[in-house]
């Protein structure tokens, strides 16, 4: 097959203008004095988070001489403050303006830690999280080529994943603390459903019959080791307790088979004590039964990405540079290739995705590389550097042609930030 081209950096959240789709009005009440300046609060817009550096425009056909804007702040999550007022005595107008709002920057935007699916259109979202303010939900409609925020989510500084239900549901899994929101329109907008009991992150999330089944039943795992069981496609929650007691993290869960209480899930524990290794369990009965399948490499190691394959194979990457194909959960795994052969610093195989044609391909955090194999999973073969210094985070594969890579800094060289997301395509050589 042809290689994979240079990966081509897309958009810098925070670092480049965002102008919001859309045009709100802003009012210069009747009465006041000339050349005062009045205070409109509660305009909402999409996306805005307290850390934004904001700029306003008016719409000129809406202009009459002596209004103008003085001033646009983040007045919390998805709201503005607008300062307006009158010029001067001669031209005293009052009456409503629209006006059009452009993000300038956010630099506490940290890393991309969540991309979703392929969801048609060319669309997708893109979860940027926070150090100094909330995380922040944007929307493509370009693969990339531009972007614009859509919710400042209340209460949670990540988005670990989003999780399709259908074409039009969507969950996105929160951490900082533990918080779920929910869209009915393809992410145009959300719903905050709040936080879990007192989990401070959620991990994962899968839906019964995988992504798009359009079925209600959801399991999502917790950083205590819970799960989480609704039935009504995230608008309730039943807290179903912990998977095992020696492992406080469930950081994966992939449906395997079956419908109601009979479905089987994955779920893949971690503990962070470093006491235990890493361990997979089965799942059924809505998260009510869970049985012990084996333990995979050392204690103190840690499953960082994860995917079941088209074959029906199963890749787990841990903390230290493996990646592990199992054939089946319950035998040793089939195969052990090992990043730190080829690039002695990547210690974690973060993100997986597969095209269509069967070709696997990986994201790796510490190194910042992109990987690619022919041989469903059993070896790789290192393909680019991505960006300069970036850590992979989560990672998108789109047909047999495309992978879309979340990325940032702030795990590996610290700040400034720079939530980045990079794409790259296959390049055919006769």
């Amino acid at each position: 097959m042809g290689k994979i081209g240079a990966p081509q950096l897309m958009h810098v959240f925070g670092q480049a203008p965002v102008t919001l789709p859309g045009k709100r009005t802003v009012s210069s009440p009747q009465g006041v004095a000339p050349q005062a300046t009045v205070t409109a609060t509660g305009r909402s817009f999409q996306g805005i988070n307290e850390g934004d550096t904001l700029a306003v425009t008016v719409d000129p056909d809406s202009e009459t001489a002596g209004f103008f804007i003085a001033d646009v702040e983040p007045d919390g999550p998805n709201t503005i403050k607008v300062r307006a007022g009158n010029y001067s005595g001669a031209a005293i107008s009052f009456g409503s303006r629209d006006i059009a709002v452009t993000v300038l920057e956010n630099r506490g935007y940290r890393q991309t830690f969540a991309i979703s699916s392929y969801m048609g259109g060319d669309e997708f979202l893109a979860g940027v999280d926070s150090e100094t303010a909330t995380a922040c939900i944007f929307k493509t409609v370009n693969s990339f080529g531009s972007v614009y925020p859509v919710y400042s989510v209340p209460g949670a500084k990540c988005v670990r994943q989003f999780l399709i239900l259908d074409d039009d549901e969507i969950l996105a899994i929160c951490a900082d603390q533990g918080v779920i929101v929910k869209s009915v329109d393809g992410g145009d907008t959300w719903d905050c459903k709040g936080r879990r009991g007192t989990e401070t992150a959620l991990f994962c999330a899968e839906v019964e019959g995988g992504e798009r089944s359009g079925r209600n039943n959801v399991l999502v795992g917790s950083a205590t080791g819970n799960l989480w069981f609704s039935a009504d496609a995230g608008d309730s929650w039943v807290n179903k307790g912990c998977v095992a007691g020696t492992h406080d993290q469930v950081w994966g869960l992939i449906w395997l088979s079956g419908t109601g209480a009979a479905a089987k899930y994955l779920a893949l524990l971690n503990d962070s004590g470093s006491t235990y290794p890493p361990a997979l369990y089965l799942v059924s009965g809505y998260g009510d039964q869970r049985t012990f399948l084996q333990f995979i490499g050392d204690a103190g190691d840690d499953i960082q990405g994860y995917i079941r394959l088209a074959s029906g194979a199963f890749l787990i990457g841990l903390s230290d540079g493996s990646v592990n194909r199992f054939d089946d959960l319950e035998s040793p795994a089939a195969s052990h290739f090992n990043l730190r052969t080829f690039a002695p610093s990547e210690d974690k195989p973060r993100a997986f995705a597969q095209w269509t044609d069967g070709t696997v391909l990986l994201g790796g955090q510490d190194a910042g590389y992109l990987w690619r194999s022919d041989d469903d999973g059993v070896t790789f073969v290192r393909e680019h550097r991505v960006g300069f210094l970036d850590a992979v985070i989560s990672l998108r594969a789109i047909g047999n042609d495309m992978v879309v890579m979340g990325c940032g800094q702030g795990f590996t060289t610290g700040k400034p930030y720079k939530a980045t997301v990079y794409r790259a395509m296959r390049c055919q050589f006769d």
